[in-house]
């Protein structure tokens, strides 16, 4: 009788845990049923390669366009002869939405021992590789775009490639025009200068064929590139033509096009292409009668200075010869350093006994403003600079920034600004308080005085200098101040026979370097070769000193190290003398006494001279005059790679049209001398596809279809192998499948049978024509160790 109940409660226990168990069950199921549509969380929109076997949108990177800045009024002495530049009815630039990526070819492998045949190529087959190609530099993760996406815009250059080939193969297509406009677009990604001749060409295109007016250029190129955008600038008569325009197309840098309309045809001639996508830097230009030859000249001008702060000198072209050549300034000119960001306005002005001057005008440092302006005048050769002046307009309110505004002048300007800047500020100053409100030393207007006259001392001025000193000793603002000490050293030592640089040496605020260079600049040429005797005896301290001959010419200059105070680096100086005198140049520090000097390149004159192995200089001179300057050549990094500038310059000759059997022997050739040089770097990826190319223009079949299966054995990641598998036709070897996650579930304590659940495989599908079997889609992805991302 106790057994029966006891039997019952078992069996409810196991068939309610059963019961539970099923439950459980059925929701798992529901659950796993339900997760691709309602639990799973959206797909993220990433730039990088998508393993989607569907094609999604991807995020393009665009260019930033950078506007030009319009035209401010600015204060000039006369008024302004030059024409306007005042773009026609320029639209404004749309954007567009980034294009959807294709899906990329599945990483494969050639079958070993399979027969390969190429391709029916067809401009819809060359469309769908450029396109792949377009895509390719959006498929880089973020580390791999490098600083500021460097990466990512040269990585355009394999579908500027791609594109080449289909205009050369199909120039007639109906998709030509689409493929010149983009690869145009790609140069000017990559910097290359050719695509301001690209954009001439399809401009001068367009008008010869009566597709577009000159004045409806702005709106026409607005529709072909969006991302661009083109001014249009009237230029006056230009001799020999009906008229004459400047285009500007601008957007990651800028290209300047004279376009000029001959009786038969427009023409256009690339002034500047200056695109640069990683460091845009915006331009603009003017329009003025320079040379007073009667014609105008144009110049191109960046409103800003050089990532180093320094002024650029603009490219100015004259108009009244052809092809326009260029006009320079005096190579004598050392480029002039701001020292901080600004906008640089260039304009023509009027000279008062008649002609036109270049002038440059720059406001910089807000709280104490100062306005800097110089004049420049073309002498028949180069242009000079004529006049310069540095006004400060301090506002009483912020005057004790004034002080850096000094400063800054002192350490980069010289003598001769500074002076200008101190005799403004003299009559203001002290200010009250200072930036952070403590008052100001009653002694500092001393000190201004003080630096006043040391300034005059190293401008050459020996009457200026001791009349200040004298002035600030007789009405000090202080009694015993410590600038009262200070100038009465200075003008003992100073008023001594060649006391400039011993005073200099023990002085505050005065730089021995400018001291120096005055001492022996002020030798005659007579004195040179005792120039190093003179120089002891005015207080220098030589270290050690030598010849060389610098410049190539067969003499030897002058060169020395000094030390000008105790516990000071060293620095290399040179003395070169020349028929008026006598020229000092420093040269920088040096660690030792004897410096290392060797030629860079002794074949050239004036050669290139390495100090330390690490600077490099050239000593040049005038023309006439023989007056000597110093150049600094920026020597390449990296050694130069001869057999990709070799490579580069027979694939162009190739899209120029040289018949592609010459080309095919001449990378047949490269092999034998020098040798794939690339094979050691594993870039032999652009070689080999090239040579396929020619090969199979050639109508040699074997050899292309050859080159193109080492490009796949060797580079399989490389953009140049998308284009060799798109025109190959046979097997592959695909990566291994990974199979599909099966689902498990054994419930404890029991010997109910296992449920398993496969979740289901989306079969992936590819949209239009693929243009090889080959040619699939999957998501894995095999690893392979190549310089390709």
């Amino acid at each position: 009788m106790d057994e029966t109940p006891k039997s019952a409660a078992q069996v409810r226990f196991l068939l309610t845990s059963l019961g539970i168990l099923l439950i459980f069950i059925l929701t798992l199921i529901v659950l796993l049923a339900a997760y691709p549509t309602v639990l799973a969380p959206p797909p993220t929109r990433t730039p990088t390669r998508t393993l989607r076997p569907s094609a999604t949108p991807t995020i393009t990177l665009t260019s930033t366009i950078t506007p030009i800045p319009s035209a401010t009024r600015t204060r000039r002495p006369t008024p302004t002869p030059t024409i306007s530049l005042t773009p026609t009815r320029t639209p404004t630039i749309t954007t567009t939405p980034s294009p959807s990526a294709l899906p990329s070819l599945t990483p494969a492998r050639p079958l070993v021992g399979a027969e390969y045949t190429l391709q029916e190529w067809s401009p819809q087959k060359a469309d769908y590789a450029i396109r792949l190609l377009n895509d390719y530099p959006n498929t880089l993760a973020r580390q791999q775009r490098g600083k500021a996406d460097e990466n990512y815009y040269a990585a355009f250059y394999y579908a500027s490639v791609a594109q080449s080939e289909a205009m050369l193969r199909y120039p007639n297509a109906p998709e030509a025009e689409k493929w010149h406009w983009g690869l145009a677009y790609n140069l000017a990604r990559l910097g290359d200068p050719r695509a301001g001749e690209e954009y001439a060409q399809l401009i001068t295109q367009a008008l010869n064929r009566s597709q577009v007016e000159p004045l409806n250029l702005s709106e026409w190129f607005n529709q072909k590139e969006p991302r661009l955008r083109l001014d249009i600038f009237p230029i006056g008569q230009v001799p020999g033509y009906h008229s004459a325009r400047l285009i500007q197309i601008s957007g990651g840098g800028s290209a300047f096009i004279l376009l000029v309309e001959t009786p038969s045809a427009y023409q256009a001639q690339t002034l500047l292409s200056a695109f640069d996508f990683v460091h845009p830097s915006p331009m603009s230009a003017l329009v003025a009668d320079l040379s007073n030859d009667g014609v105008n000249e144009v110049v191109i001008y960046p409103t800003t200075p050089s990532q180093e702060w320094q002024i650029n000198w603009p490219r100015i072209f004259n108009l009244a010869e052809t092809p326009p050549s260029e006009l320079t300034f005096n190579p004598t000119l050392v480029e002039f350093n701001l020292g901080t960001e600004t906008t640089l306005v260039w304009s023509a002005v009027k000279r008062p006994e008649g002609g036109i001057d270049l002038q440059l005008q720059a406001t910089l440092f807000p709280a104490c403003p100062l306005e800097i302006t110089q004049r420049y005048h073309w002498d028949g050769q180069w242009f000079t600079p004529d006049t310069s002046d540095f006004r400060l307009q301090p506002n009483l309110g912020t005057l004790s920034f004034c002080r850096h505004v000094v400063e800054h002048s002192a350490t980069l300007w010289g003598p001769g600004p500074t002076i200008r800047l101190i005799e403004t500020l003299l009559p203001h100053w002290p200010p009250l308080v200072d930036e952070v409100g403590k008052p100001y030393p009653a002694e500092s207007q001393d000190e201004l005085r003080y630096r006043l006259g040391v300034l005059y001392a190293l401008k050459g001025e020996r009457e200026s200098a001791p009349r200040i000193l004298k002035e600030m000793l007789s009405k000090p603002s202080t009694a015993n101040n410590h600038w009262i000490a200070a100038a009465e050293r200075f003008l003992t030592l100073y008023q001594q026979p060649q006391g400039l640089y011993r005073a200099c040496v023990e002085a505050e605020y005065c730089d021995p370097d400018l001291a120096l260079k005055a001492l022996a600049e002020a030798l005659p040429p007579q004195d040179y070769p005792s120039a190093l005797e003179k120089l002891r005896q005015a207080g220098v301290n030589l270290r050690t000193t030598g010849y060389f001959d610098f410049d190539g010419d067969g003499t030897k200059e002058i060169w020395l190290t000094i030390r000008h105070r105790p516990a000071e680096k060293l620095e290399f100086w040179t003395l070169v003398l020349y028929p008026q005198g006598i020229k000092a140049f420093r040269l920088g520090q040096v660690e030792t006494n004897l410096p290392d000097l060797r030629y860079y390149n002794q074949d050239q004159l004036p050669p290139i001279i390495l100090l330390n192995q690490s600077q490099a200089f050239r000593l040049m001179r005038m023309p006439q005059s023989l007056e000597p300057y110093l150049n600094f050549p920026q020597l390449p990094r990296f050694y130069p790679d001869r057999f990709k500038e070799a490579l580069r310059a027979i694939m162009n000759d190739l899209f120029q049209g040289r018949h592609p059997k010459e080309v095919q022997e001449v990378l047949l050739n490269l092999q034998e001398s020098p040798g794939l040089l690339c094979r050691g770097f594993w870039t032999c990826d652009e070689y080999y596809y090239i040579l396929g190319l020619a090969s199979e223009l050639a109508g040699d079949e074997d050899s292309a279809i050859a080159a193109y299966l080492r490009l796949w054995w060797d580079y399989s990641k490389s953009p140049f192998t998308t284009i060799a598998r798109l025109k190959l036709k046979g097997a592959a070897v695909l990566p291994s499948a990974t199979p599909s996650p099966t689902l498990t579930i054994t419930p404890t304590r029991t010997t109910t049978p296992t449920i398993t659940g496969t979740p289901p495989t989306p079969t992936p599908t590819i949209t239009g024509t693929p243009p090889t079997p080959t040619l699939t889609l999957t998501p894995t992805e095999t690893t392979e160790a190549t310089p390709y991302p």
